[in-house]
């Protein structure tokens, strides 16, 4: 990205690149472009004449996540450098970047494979290697309640996009670790035989690059569009698994742009980055709290996506419908919806007289439908205290039928692209019982 006289471009490189580094400093160089500063996933470059420089990119390993960028450390070590012939340019994390004029013979920075690799694993052992590292069983773990895949999922976009993506962000996790691993084995065969480390070609890296970007992007923008969808369709409490990383990414960009900016000791760093997640956590807490204790319970359902009332656009069942006069003691509406179960709610009312609860599905065909209605009648079958038996579909003006229980008060039916599910205090059973439930959901037509 262009700006006049600075230009913004992707900054992906791993700690292993930092060969590869210095020829793609070189080149923008070459263009006329001079690095000025590297930030979290972004490197600004400053439009200048084109000049003929050659960079060194060294890690510096004294310094962990919690140290200043310029604490004495650095600097003693910026000033050795430029003592031997290199220009400091800018620094990010480990790295430390020197330029100097092409004809000019500065002093190498490492001379010795041995030492440069252990610094190398040093440096991607306390960092990144370790993330990917730890994500990897977390992801492979996570496979676990996928598989078998659940008709659940086909309610909510977020289960849909999990079921789908999740497997997916696998394979470049697992391509970057691997690359780790088979990097840290060529060096040490290289150094046994008096040879020097494994360089990382600059095309290699940016393709490497691309491939965990564009897969991590596009992964993370579908998932988000299924959450918003999501809360759009009614099912707002998705909204809230987006406070953990957003609560992430803003603690890592402020304590890197503030708070290291300015000279401070790693222990005063430390205390200042615990306080603030320590102040996070409890700010979670009081709002979590607050939700729960509640007087009226109006603010934890909404924040939900409960309603006490039921929208007239919706078909569900209500006790006065089967003659019962009494005030619900308990109203509750809920919905959600994804691309494949576009409509999907449920509504209860409870009272001293009785209880019902319909639960409807309608999938974006019939055999989604029929799917999803095999899926729940396994489910109900499998629960030691249910008994499943088949009800009269014909009398329902149904596909098929089913009563989940011996009092017959649970009933799942089957019509064309819809599933319905009722629960209460009445036998389905009964022909008053089924007239009313078919006229409520116009299941005689």
């Amino acid at each position: 990205m262009v700006m006049g006289k600075t230009k913004r471009t992707l900054f992906l490189f791993s700690h292993l690149d930092y060969k590869a580094m210095e020829e793609y400093f070189t080149q923008m160089a070459a263009r006329g472009w001079m690095l000025e500063r590297i930030e979290l996933i972004t490197a600004l470059f400053k439009k200048t004449e084109p000049r003929r420089l050659k960079f060194s990119v060294d890690i510096f390993p004294y310094i962990s996540a919690f140290d200043s960028h310029d604490n004495k450390k650095v600097l003693e070590y910026r000033q050795l450098c430029e003592e031997s012939g290199w220009k400091f340019v800018t620094s990010s994390n480990k790295f430390q970047v020197f330029c100097a004029e092409a004809h000019q013979d500065p002093t190498p920075m490492q001379t010795d494979s041995v030492v440069e690799e252990k610094i190398v694993r040093q440096s991607v052992f306390s960092s990144e290697f370790i993330i990917f590292l730890f994500c990897l069983p977390l992801l492979f773990l996570s496979l676990g309640p996928l598989f078998p895949f659940e008709y659940s999922r086909l309610f909510t976009n977020s289960g849909i996009a999990s079921t789908v993506l999740i497997p997916l962000l696998i394979i470049p996790v697992l391509m970057y670790t691997g690359h780790f691993i088979l990097w840290m084995w060529k060096a040490k065969r290289n150094i046994k035989k008096g040879l020097s480390l494994p360089q990382i070609s600059l095309r290699s890296a940016r393709l490497r690059a691309n491939l965990l970007t564009y897969t991590g992007g596009i992964i993370i923008s579908l998932f988000l569009i299924a959450i918003i969808a999501d809360a759009v369709g009614g099912h707002t409490f998705t909204l809230y698994f987006l406070i953990l990383p957003v609560s992430v990414v803003a603690i890592t960009l402020w304590f890197r742009n503030k708070v290291l900016s300015k000279l401070r000791s790693r222990a005063k760093n430390i205390a200042i980055f615990a306080g603030f997640v320590i102040g996070i956590a409890l700010l979670t807490q009081v709002f979590t709290a607050g939700l729960i204790s509640s007087l009226d319970g109006g603010l934890l359902e909404r924040a939900m996506g409960f309603q006490s009332e039921l929208p007239e656009e919706y078909a569900a069942l209500k006790l006065t419908d089967f003659g019962h006069q009494e005030e619900p003691q308990i109203q509750a509406f809920s919905r959600s919806s994804s691309f494949i179960v576009p409509l999907n709610y449920q509504y209860h009312e409870v009272s001293d007289e009785g209880s019902i609860r319909t639960k409807y599905y309608q999938a974006i065909n019939s055999s989604i439908a029929s799917y999803i209605f095999q899926g729940m009648l396994e489910r109900e079958g499998s629960l030691l205290y249910r008994s499943v038996s088949e009800a009269p579909a014909g009398d329902w003006n149904a596909d098929r039928a089913y009563y989940l229980n011996d009092e017959q008060t649970m009933l799942l039916l089957l019509k064309d692209k819809n599933v319905i599910h009722l629960d209460g205090s009445f036998d389905f059973s009964l022909p008053e019982v089924i007239a009313v439930c078919k006229s409520g959901f116009s299941l005689s037509r």
